[in-house]
């Protein structure tokens, strides 16, 4: 039997445990900075979630691919520090009154990282400085600025690098917290915020960038991908007046949402049997992924851009529209509406000329990357679509219907009204068919006449 003294240890060491557990699952809580389950990775193959060239942050620190570029990290920061005239120790300071906050960014923190406070400083602050010299680098190189062009190490920057390093900033694994970027970047004045820096970047790949007063209206992004889709979906596009007057012209309750329910089949005919139909398709007056409307027989869709860096990125969007509470679904629906219609090149091929898809790729790929994409939007039962995809893909699909009908009622109100009627056209169809035949012998016995 267990002593006294014994007991008393085991039982506090257990109520340790537990407490520590528990501030754990507080802190993986307030994550928004993800490691993705193993079966993700081997699913879509190398590179979709992992980067090619750098890390940014401790998931992919020291990994293989990523080691050349550590040691330019330092040279990096010593640009930085000499550029913005401030001590090394300001930044350190700075970052460590928030180094908690910083921690609790990320789910599942190695032990290494947690415990290791000074490691983790040096972490941030040398790959956050290098994600700003690579902001401005890309911005100095495309907008031919040369005088404020910074320095990657040893390394001139080219367009083929600069797609490594798009690729690799995108991704949910490979991200810093935007209030590390925040910090570093105060201390200089060509932007007002780095936002504005990495916007100006990201626009270069042909995304429809927030305003700066929008930034502001929306306050602390949590890192780049964040930054990202919120661009992507663009909140100077407001739905509210649109919802509202959809909600009352089909009786909604106006107290919240209606919302399918479970199992009901939200999916749409391609673009091109719609077309077939007599819908047609134009592009929306703003560039929000939201900005989509049907009415007079025209379905309004935003321009997209799409590129090589396009599958990893909205993989990872929808990745953490799935991981975090209160991201929302809206680009995970948007991607969901648009996989049901591009099923294949001549739908790409339809939109493309009505300037909705603006592409490098094949329309093949195209088709192919809508395609993976939508294999991997799980859309959560009790959030089903996002409200404005929803209620377009719901009138599209009764729109459809209604005028298949009409086609059908058309067509057998004005020539199988009746039996007479019926045999009429059945008459008429081996009349055409005999026709054809007698017209393929007779151009045969001319040829073999000859």
């Amino acid at each position: 039997m267990m002593d006294m003294e014994s007991w008393v240890i085991t039982m506090n060491q257990r109520a340790r445990e537990i407490s520590r557990g528990g501030e754990e699952q507080r802190n993986r809580k307030r994550a928004y900075i993800y490691r993705l389950p193993a079966y993700v990775h081997i699913e879509q193959g190398d590179f979709v979630y992992r980067p090619y060239k750098v890390s940014f942050g401790p998931y992919y620190h020291g990994h293989e691919s990523c080691q050349p570029k550590e040691v330019q990290k330092e040279s990096c920061l010593i640009q930085f520090l000499a550029r913005s005239g401030r001590p090394l120790e300001y930044f350190v300071d700075a970052l460590a009154d928030n180094v908690e906050d910083l921690k609790n960014a990320y789910d599942k923190l190695d032990r290494y990282w947690e415990d290791d406070t000074e490691a983790f400083l040096r972490l941030m602050i040398l790959d956050g400085c290098f994600l700003i010299q690579i902001l401005r680098a890309g911005c100095a190189f495309f907008y031919e600025d040369v005088s404020d062009r910074p320095e990657l190490g040893t390394d001139e920057i080219s367009v083929s690098e600069m797609e490594y390093y798009v690729h690799d900033m995108l991704l949910l694994e490979n991200q810093l917290p935007m209030l590390v970027l925040e910090m570093l970047f105060s201390a200089e004045n060509d932007y007002n915020r780095v936002t504005e820096l990495i916007l100006k970047f990201l626009s270069l790949l042909g995304t429809p960038v927030l305003r700066k007063e929008d930034t502001e209206r929306e306050g602390m992004h949590l890192h780049v991908l964040d930054l990202y889709r919120r661009s992507l979906l663009n909140p100077e596009f407001r739905l509210k007046e649109k919802r509202e007057k959809t909600r009352m012209q089909f009786g909604f309750n106006m107290g919240k949402k209606r919302r399918p329910q479970t199992g009901v089949d939200f999916n749409i005919p391609s673009a091109t049997e719609l077309h077939q139909a007599g819908m047609g398709f134009t592009t929306s007056k703003k560039t929000s992924l939201m900005d989509i409307s049907f009415g007079r027989r025209t379905l309004k869709l935003p321009q997209i851009s799409l590129d090589n860096v396009s599958k990893s990125s909205f993989l990872n969007i929808i990745a953490f529209e799935q991981l975090h509470k209160g991201a929302g679904n809206e680009f995970t629906s948007y991607i969901h509406f648009m996989g049901s219609l591009l099923q294949d090149s001549n739908d790409v091929s339809l939109l493309q000329s009505r300037g909705i898809i603006r592409t490098t790729l094949r329309r093949d790929e195209v088709a192919e990357l809508f395609s993976r994409l939508r294999r991997n939007t799980v859309i959560n039962p009790d959030k089903m679509l996002a409200y404005e995809y929803w209620t377009v893909a719901r009138r599209v699909r009764l729109r459809f219907n209604k005028m298949s009908n009409e086609w059908r009622r058309d067509l057998f109100q004005t020539y199988l009204r009746s039996p007479w009627a019926i045999i009429s056209v059945i008459a008429a169809i081996l009349i055409f068919i005999l026709t054809i035949i007698q017209t393929v012998y007779a151009v045969l016995s001319y040829v073999n006449r000859k």
